[in-house]
């Protein structure tokens, strides 16, 4: 337990904790054991869904939200899934834009994201699969709705405490480049209901919608794209799509390749965070430990360079099957992280009085 450095958090229901009468007395802890982690040499970065604006947020001083508990854009961390991987001082390491793709099988050269704008102005199914389903898009700073499907994206925002920009055809075409992620969202679970009504409703509305929708891109030809200059390391062969449940009802839709487990197996190969962590290499299996609770983040409990992290932390409220079974640990953030530095301050101990 001593030996772990590397703790790579999700954010949304995991570092920064679920709504409720809870979630202050958990974000604090959460932070406290941040706070000790590092101050024993451990390195805790974010490796999430959000975008930096909205990432921001979750690392203000509950105490007072004009106050950064540290400025992200000038730190290490991996974004949008993946989509954007910031490395040292905030530089740009890696940045993967859906605009860059490019239908296969056509003439005209049609992009991923003018083909999406296409896709959800058919008039047929915007009366069926596509009824009350918003397109959001993330570039690294802001995120912003699409003005003729624009359903769910104001209270997906308010709930990430950030203003959504409403976006016509024209203005997405024009910032595809930056677009590095696409939620197609969906109404909301009622906070009423409990966990297993939620579960319920997931499982027999929400996810069967999810499903159709998938099969109606697949006949757009949406799923067979490409990088216009072709594929580069495993990337930008096609779309990654991923359902979710948490923290919203949602399909993420990133470029091939681009996942939390591929994004964090380059971030921690990269020679500048490495320099950032005073280390020659990172061995996953004994010096990471990776936490989450949503079924983005399955790839990184899964592998991370061909290795499991040693430690996979899943939140006591998760749902997803598959993170659970690929999970070694359900705990919050902060007792594990604690207990990290338990582990140390004992190691300590033992080798000054050894």
């Amino acid at each position: 337990m001593e030996s772990f450095m590397v703790a790579a958090c999700d954010l949304d229901k995991t570092l920064y904790p679920p709504a409720g009468p809870e979630q202050g007395t958990q974000l604090k802890a959460n932070i406290t054991g941040m706070n000790a982690f590092e101050s024993m040499g451990g390195f805790v970065f974010p490796v999430t869904g959000n975008n930096l604006l909205m990432a921001q947020k979750k690392f203000m001083d509950p105490e007072d939200e004009t106050r950064m508990l540290r400025d992200l854009r000038t730190v290490p961390g991996i974004y949008t899934n993946g989509g954007l991987v910031l490395g040292p001082n905030g530089k740009e390491i890696e940045k993967h834009a859906l605009g860059r793709l490019i239908l296969q099988g056509r003439t005209d050269g049609l992009d991923f994201v003018t083909a999406m704008l296409i896709f959800f102005d058919d008039a047929s199914l915007k009366a069926s699969v596509l009824q009350n389903v918003g397109m959001l898009l993330l570039a690294p700073e802001y995120i912003g709705g699409y003005d003729a499907s624009y359903s769910n994206v104001d209270g997906y925002a308010a709930s990430q405490r950030v203003s959504a920009r409403k976006m016509s055809r024209e203005d997405i075409i024009a910032a595809k480049g930056d677009i590095l992620l696409i939620l197609l969202l969906f109404p909301p679970i009622s906070e009423e209901k409990d966990a297993r009504q939620a579960k319920e409703e997931y499982d027999s509305v929400i996810h069967p919608q999810q499903l159709q929708i998938l099969e109606e891109m697949k006949v757009y030809g949406l799923m067979n794209c490409m990088y216009a200059d072709g594929k580069s390391e495993g990337l930008g062969e096609g779309i990654k799509v991923t359902p979710m449940k948490d923290p919203w009802p949602e399909i993420d839709i990133n470029v091939a390749g681009v996942d939390k487990g591929k994004a964090l197996a380059r971030f921690l190969q990269n020679s500048q965070v490495l320099e950032y962590l005073g280390q020659r290499s990172i061995d996953p299996s004994s010096q990471v430990a990776v936490f989450g609770d949503a079924p983005n983040d399955v790839p990184m409990f899964m592998a991370v360079a061909g290795v499991q992290p040693g430690l996979r932390v899943v939140m006591p409220h998760a749902d997803d099957k598959i993170l659970n079974e690929l999970s070694n640990t359900k705990a919050e953030v902060a007792d594990v992280l604690q207990m990290i530095c338990k582990a140390k301050r004992d190691l300590a101990q033992i080798r000054g009085t050894g």
